[in-house]
């Protein structure tokens, strides 16, 4: 199956959850990380229960300081 991330195609497993996908990206351990999947931002607590399907357009977004 495929899905977009950040714009780019990746293959991935069938019945994979967000949480298991961002840990095989080296995703989940890091601060300040926010992940939407198609346009919906899905809270951190969700990552284990929301399932991955076809198409899924994800965008992971990192905050950064500034100023």
């Amino acid at each position: 199956m495929e899905v977009y991330i950040n714009n780019e195609i990746f293959s991935i497993s069938a019945s994979v959850n967000l949480f298991d996908f961002l840990t095989s990206r080296n995703v989940v351990d890091k601060l300040g990380i926010a992940v939407a999947v198609n346009n919906q931002v899905i809270p951190k607590i969700q990552w284990q229960d929301y399932l991955l399907h076809h198409q899924d357009k994800i965008i992971i977004i990192r905050a950064t300081q500034g100023g």
